[in-house]
């Protein structure tokens, strides 16, 4: 089964182009989107209910039967008000919205998880603490930012992706899963950037899950997919890790060229990235 997967394409159409010419000329049977989707700024819904959605029809008269399952989250830069609209893509059968769902592709389940540990950035809707209430300096708390979507103030305030995790995947069998993240574990390769000084104290320089981290480790998936820190396969030159058995990639990229990692489901070591 071949997959392409993407992430961090915030709304630039050229990016997009490009990912549907590839998709003509492939055929993938999956592709996964793994979050920040839409462009900054976005103030109405009119990319995924105009641009994204005609796109897809289009595609999939092209296609026809062998048009992919899009399996799509979204990230910390899109904004949870427009959940719904990915939601009526998939009553369209034009996408599957994976976040806290499953869906099981022939021998395959497909998993996915939006939210990442808090940011320095003020929009809140898809971050969440890690694996306890701790921050670190320069970061801005959940509960302190702001969400574009009504949210229990408890929630913002207390949950963790740590109980998150347990509750949506810790009974699950995934010897035979993909879990689309948009965050990435905690140190890898797939999880850096560049510290900074705030009181002469360097910041960490790994900025992912160790929630994510520690989830990988004991449940041993057999592939995650990861986005959200552009910058990381630059820092560390790579693109891919591996947390015991498990292959991580991370499709996020700092540059303008679109990037996709291609791999099939029966060979994980194969995979590759292509940036167009």
């Amino acid at each position: 089964m071949i997959c392409f997967h993407v992430s961090d394409l915030h709304g630039r159409q050229e990016r997009y182009e490009k990912l549907f010419a590839e998709i003509i000329k492939e055929k993938p049977e999956v592709v996964l989107m793994g979050g920040d989707l839409l462009p900054h700024g976005i103030s109405n819904n009119r990319f995924i209910s105009g641009y994204l959605k005609n796109k897809l029809r289009t595609l999939k008269e092209i296609l026809k039967k062998e048009f992919p399952k899009f399996l799509i989250i979204m990230g910390n830069d899109d904004p949870k008000k427009f959940e719904k609209d990915f939601e009526n893509l998939s009553d369209e059968n034009l996408i599957f919205y994976l976040n806290l769902k499953k869906i099981s592709i022939g021998d395959y389940q497909f998993y996915g998880y939006s939210y990442v540990p808090p940011t320095p950035f003020r929009m809140k809707d898809w971050e969440k603490y890690d694996v306890s209430r701790y921050t670190e300096p320069g970061i801005i708390p959940p509960e302190e930012g702001y969400i574009t979507s009504q949210r229990a103030q408890y929630d913002i305030k207390y949950s963790t992706i740590k109980e998150d995790i347990q509750n949506y995947l810790g009974n699950e069998d995934l010897s035979k899963s993909v879990i689309l993240f948009h965050t990435p574990p905690y140190n890898t390769k797939l999880d850096l950037v560049r510290p900074v000084l705030i009181e002469n104290v360097e910041t960490d320089k790994h900025a992912g899950s160790i929630a994510v981290r520690n989830f990988i480790e004991l449940k041993q998936p057999l592939i995650t997919l990861h986005g959200h820190l552009h910058e990381s396969s630059c820092l560390s030159g790579a693109w891919h890790d591996r947390i015991g058995n498990t292959y991580c990639f991370n499709a996020a990229y700092h540059k303008s060229e679109l990037s996709i990692i291609k791999f099939d489901l029966s060979a994980p070591q194969d995979a590759k990235r292509i940036l167009i």
